[in-house]
């Protein structure tokens, strides 16, 4: 495995540990050691140096249980270590998918609003479970109307079209809400509450073409 480097014992090559974990076992070459003892002793060495990697990484900002996992993989940790460490870490509630659920749908919501769709796509591709993202959108978009809030996209999009022809302006704020995921419906209805001066059917058309 990339990244990781080879115990080797009488010429023979007993296992693959993490520079890190590495560092703490103090072996030098030529030392006598017990293989039991040196087995048990890496693999705690590499727990403690995945545990540190983790946390290190949760500092810098949140991360779900399969991002976490991957980020470990990617730095050289084993796999069956790095699914140890962010077990560990959920048990001490460090990882915790619905919470970061919920907190990424409620950033979005506040930041960058998004549609039903684009948020599920998203929480997917962080590993987020099909019924904590059921729960995440349900708890942020259960007195929501979506069509207000594609309203508000299109309201803050609006003064950069300030010198685009109607027609213009409107198919691409079509194309700016179908990338953020809103249904065909909530479009529509958003876009002809918004810019009621041309026709809607032809610009979805247009943005589809």
């Amino acid at each position: 495995m990339s990244g990781r480097v080879a115990i080797h014992i009488d010429g023979v090559k007993e296992l693959t540990v993490h520079p890190k974990a590495l560092e703490s076992l103090g072996i030098e070459e030529g030392a006598t050691v017990d293989i039991e003892e040196l087995l048990e002793s890496a693999a705690a060495a590499e727990r403690r140096a995945g545990m540190e990697a983790a946390l290190a990484l949760l500092g810098v900002r949140d991360r779900s249980a399969a991002e976490l996992q991957e980020r470990l993989r990617r730095k050289g940790f084993a796999h069956e270590v790095a699914i140890a460490v962010v077990e560990r870490l959920q048990e001490l509630g460090y990882v915790d998918d619905r919470r970061y659920a919920g907190e990424l749908v409620r950033g979005r919501m506040a930041q960058r609003p998004e549609g039903k769709r684009a948020l599920q796509r998203e929480l997917r591709r962080r590993g987020i479970e099909g019924k904590m993202i059921d729960e995440a959108l349900e708890e942020c978009f259960g007195g929501v109307d979506e069509v207000a809030l594609a309203v508000e996209v299109i309201e803050r999009r609006l003064p950069r079209l300030a010198n685009v022809d109607v027609g213009t302006a409107r198919r691409r704020l079509v194309a700016l809400l179908q990338r953020r995921g809103f249904d065909f419906e909530v479009i529509q209805e958003a876009v002809t509450r918004a810019m009621p001066e041309t026709d809607m059917d032809e610009d979805v058309a247009s943005s589809t073409a």
